[in-house]
């Protein structure tokens, strides 16, 4: 793949949005991390490679009776980072749960694919995540 970082995560936000596992996978790492945010809905634990991300947003449409994500920006910081300003909006579907909350995300591309993502309850967590991962001493 050559594409950006940026797009990379477009790609990503968008086969996410549309549970559609073929592309997703055509942008995760092997040995990906992605770490979604829980709620009241759901809570979250890591996905660590491509089958537990894809498991993930299979998992979408059984807690969510309409789950939505969008990122109005989306911008290259560095090393291989990528942060991202956005939305989520959702309904749950066993609890009476309507969620409408702004979101940041966090992410590593590596080689054209993701490596690394996080989703966040504000922009500013995200960039604090990525000044430390890039503080970190093992690549990511």
């Amino acid at each position: 793949m050559d594409q950006g970082g940026a797009a990379v995560v477009r790609s990503f936000i968008d086969a996410l949005e549309r549970r559609d596992a073929a592309p997703l996978r055509e942008v995760l790492a092997h040995d990906v991390v992605f770490e979604p945010m829980s709620t009241a809905a759901a809570t979250r634990r890591p996905c660590f490679g491509p089958t537990a991300v894809c498991d993930y947003v299979e998992d979408l449409d059984r807690t969510w009776r309409s789950f939505e994500i969008s990122l109005r920006h989306v911008e290259e910081v560095g090393d291989g980072y990528v942060i991202g300003a956005g939305r989520i909006r959702a309904r749950a579907r066993e609890i009476s749960l309507l969620a409408d909350n702004p979101v940041g995300v966090a992410f590593s591309v590596r080689d054209g694919r993701v490596a690394w993502g996080r989703v966040f309850a504000t922009v500013a967590e995200a960039h604090d995540a990525v000044t430390q991962r890039r503080g970190a001493a093992w690549p990511g």
